[in-house]
């Protein structure tokens, strides 16, 4: 069993996500469980102005580093198929807090 809560969304760099989520695939045995948690909400024009801010000006929860980074379900969804994952379940579609259940195959 693999858990990560409040970490992904985090992590703005795409391919260091990939590389854990391969990591995490590797460290099952087939049939082991995945619980992932990653902000699934639509990127906004707000969402997309506030990278063009200074951090200085920014309140201290929106800084790099501590804001949360949005990635699309469909591109998640197609990162845990390629890698060998199964999904069982998802909760919180498209929410800040989206949690997906995901088997080794």
């Amino acid at each position: 069993l693999a858990i990560s809560l409040l970490v992904f969304q985090h992590i703005e760099d795409y391919t260091i996500i990939r590389d854990y989520v391969v990591g995490i695939h590797r460290s099952l045995k087939p049939g082991g469980i995945a619980i992932l948690q990653f902000d699934t909400r639509p990127r906004t024009l707000a969402y997309h102005l506030r990278n063009f801010i200074p951090d200085a000006l920014l309140p201290r929860t929106q800084r790099r580093g501590i804001r949360r980074i949005r990635r699309s379900r469909e591109e998640l969804l197609a990162l845990f198929s390629d890698i060998g994952f199964d999904l069982l379940a998802d909760e919180g579609r498209e929410s800040e807090s989206e949690i997906f259940v995901l088997r080794r195959s």
